[in-house]
């Protein structure tokens, strides 16, 4: 740096001396205007903690970047479409008509969010999806060129998840429960469609009103004895109240929700091998192939109590390779009373 310091201080002075010797000088370029950003989400309601984090985020990437982007300054306007459809398209007809913004950002909510899309559309004018995730959006038959979309889509999360809690835990009976609007909707029934798609089952579903404060008439529709587990989708403030009522009402160590898998080896082959034999006994049920299957999977199971500690101390654990023990047990029925026969 020091060798390299005399001749930048040179270069430097070159530039100046040339710049000085021009006969006549060039008129200053005027400041091009500012970049107007139009930020309309949730400031109150059951997403106003989403729409401060997503604001607060936003003003951190400015402060770090000096509030300008190219050259020119950022001025923003927010918006709080108040989680409601006709408010939030209301207020993007002030963003674009009266405050005349080049860009609008958000909302959170899905719902505000499609309806707001065709009159931007309209009016050509730029959109930032950032965080809406119903899938509508951006079907083939609604793109635009003036919208991006930074979020991805409910499908693209929650239908893998389905395979993946069908392929990786015990569980074949799933009630749905989430928010009744339609990003809660389209959440569990996208989950609902991988789940099922492998051979899994869904017993209920349970849409409570958004921002419902008691939970407790939907919570006791949900049966233990009918479903292995819940899949839930909540946000905000209600995703706070539910899992808090949801261990009040006693359901965390009956019926898991959302809980993590068991990634002991030795249960995922039986997971896997129990799944191979009772897709064939649910073809043929009949003795001889049931008897078959279970030969087949005699080595798995001993594997199985050999290596894992059925009674983990881990609740959703436990419950995860007891059930799988009952499943396995369960596949005789309807075709043979194994309890007559000695060492069942």
């Amino acid at each position: 740096m020091r060798r390299n310091g005399p001749f930048l201080s040179a270069s430097f002075l070159l530039i100046f001396a040339l710049g000085a010797a021009t006969p006549a000088e060039p008129q200053p370029t005027p400041p091009r205007p500012p970049i107007k950003v139009g930020l309309l989400l949730s400031y109150t309601g059951v997403f106003a903690e989403l729409g401060k984090e997503v604001t607060n985020g936003f003003q951190l990437a400015l402060e770090e970047r000096g509030g300008r982007v190219a050259g020119r300054a950022i001025e923003v306007r927010q918006e709080d479409d108040e989680n409601k459809p006709d408010v939030g398209l209301t207020k993007s007809r002030k963003l674009v008509e009266r405050d005349r913004v080049h860009v609008v950002i958000g909302p959170i909510s899905s719902a505000v969010a499609l309806a707001m899309r065709d009159y931007l559309v309209s009016q050509k004018q730029v959109w930032i999806i950032n965080v809406s995730v119903v899938p509508a959006l951006t079907d083939p038959d609604k793109t635009s060129p003036y919208y991006f979309r930074i979020a991805d889509t409910l499908f693209q999360g929650q239908y893998p998840f389905g395979q993946w809690a069908y392929r990786n835990t015990p569980y074949r009976r799933v009630s749905l429960m989430a928010s009744n609007f339609v990003t809660g909707r389209e959440s569990v029934e996208s989950f609902a469609k991988g789940f099922t798609g492998l051979g899994g089952t869904i017993v209920d579903r349970v849409f409570p009103p958004l921002g419902t404060s008691d939970y407790a008439p939907f919570l006791s529709s949900l049966d233990p004895k009918k479903a292995d587990a819940v899949y839930a989708w909540f946000a905000g403030a209600d995703a706070i109240r539910v899992l808090k009522q949801y261990k009040e009402f006693g359901l965390k160590e009956r019926l898991p929700l959302n809980t993590r898998a068991d990634t002991e080896p030795a249960t995922a082959q039986l997971r896997q091998a129990y799944d191979r034999a009772a897709a064939k006994v649910k073809s043929q049920p009949d003795v001889n192939t049931l008897m078959r299957e279970l030969r087949e999977l005699k080595d798995t199971i001993f594997a199985f109590f050999e290596k894992v500690l059925v009674m983990h101390e881990e609740e959703s654990i436990r419950r995860a390779r007891l059930g799988l023990v009952q499943h396995v047990a369960a596949l005789s029925e309807g075709i043979a009373d194994l309890s007559k026969v000695e060492g069942f």
